[in-house]
């Protein structure tokens, strides 16, 4: 078969979910260099950062085209919003699909989705085998790959080679640039001095009310490593996680409020200057690993384990078992988030120590 010219990526979700899909990008992107790459993603609705958001300006993509969020149309909308996006497809003459859907795709699903391609006039697949059942909610699935890895095995029933790469180097990085790291800087000379001080980045948001743990835990940890070891905490999240920064950071009497101050890359670019990272299961955190730092994640039970792990090797990963685990819910109403009440303070505190002594990134 000839090489393609003009590869169509198709990953949706959030910020999380695309980060978590760059090594297979650039597996791709090394497999063929001459050809051009556009990134389908889905739109969103609620202010959520998309593919151009953390992408544009790395060279991992020539456009960016967004699959229509059906749900929020009415039903006789929806076949024109999907045409108007194959017209769109076919007239930029894409010849291969890069089908980087998340694991959890089902057989239906997938089923539809080579057609709409088909109907956009694309001929060559990718990765679209190698889906596996990862549907039973409820129960223990044990431990899993990473959403990541099993993102790379598909690609293999192609051809394509992935076991060169190691998840522990660079693989997942966002090609961060000095635009990037300009922005970081222009924003900090608008803020007190830190002194000098190491810098520690918290996440205490999420979009998932179930991945959230309380907001006053974290507040006892940092202020235990602040008098530990005189970090500056630098809160990150989005515009709606700054009125929470601001009460954290009040109660530390320290610190840099990054919460929707910073686009995608100037955050990463930030990140990249902390010690570790320290927040809950969010997109932030798949952020700061690609940033290259180290991570002590606190995550509920709701995912199979392992799955949303953040990529690369060194992190700490805190989470109880419990009997409801893999539940799939994103707001915990029965039992109030126990899985993540059951993950203690002075647990996480040691977890950050054995980090920050080991001399953290």
């Amino acid at each position: 078969m000839n090489q393609p010219r003009k590869i169509l990526v198709f990953r949706i979700g959030s910020l999380g979910d695309t980060l978590i899909a760059i090594p297979a990008i650039k597996v791709l992107k090394a497999q063929w260099p001459n050809a051009e790459f556009h990134l389908l993603g889905n739109a969103s609705p609620d202010g959520r950062v998309m593919g151009a958001d953390i992408f544009d300006g790395s060279n991992f993509f020539e456009t960016y085209l967004r699959y229509p969020l059906l749900e929020t149309l009415p039903v006789w909308k929806r076949p024109l919003a999907l045409a108007t996006l194959a017209i769109s497809i076919r007239r930029m003459k894409i010849d291969t699909l890069a089908y980087l859907a998340p694991s959890v795709r089902k057989g239906e699903q997938i089923a539809r989705d080579l057609k709409f391609f088909r109907m956009a006039g694309i001929q060559r697949f990718l990765a679209m085998e190698g889906f596996g059942d990862q549907q039973s909610m409820g129960k223990s699935l044990g431990r899993l790959p990473r959403e990541a890895e099993m993102i790379l095995e598909r690609l293999k029933f192609d051809g394509i080679e992935t076991v060169k790469f190691n998840l522990g180097d660079k693989l997942h990085s966002l090609n961060l640039t000095e635009q990037d790291f300009s922005k970081v800087q222009a924003w900090k000379e608008r803020l007190p001095s830190e002194s000098g001080k190491s810098w520690v980045g918290i996440a205490p948001g999420s979009n998932q009310a179930a991945t959230v743990w309380p907001t006053e835990r974290y507040v006892w940890v940092v202020r235990e490593l602040i008098r530990e070891f005189d970090l500056w905490p630098v809160v990150f999240g989005g515009a709606k996680d700054k009125t929470v920064a601001d009460e954290m950071l009040k109660e530390w009497g320290r610190g840099y409020n990054a919460c929707g101050a910073l686009g995608v890359r100037a955050a990463a670019a930030a990140l990249e200057k902390c010690r570790f990272y320290l927040g809950n299961d969010t997109g932030t955190m798949h952020l700061a690993a690609a940033a290259g730092i180290h991570c002590v994640g606190v995550f509920s039970a709701h995912n199979p384990v392992g799955k949303w792990d953040p990529l690369g090797v060194g992190h700490r990963i805190l989470r109880a078992e419990i009997d409801c685990e893999c539940c799939g819910l994103t707001v915990c109403h029965e039992r109030n988030n126990e899985c993540l009440r059951m993950v203690k303070e002075m647990e996480v505190l040691e977890a950050c120590r054995e980090i920050y002594l080991k001399g953290g990134r």
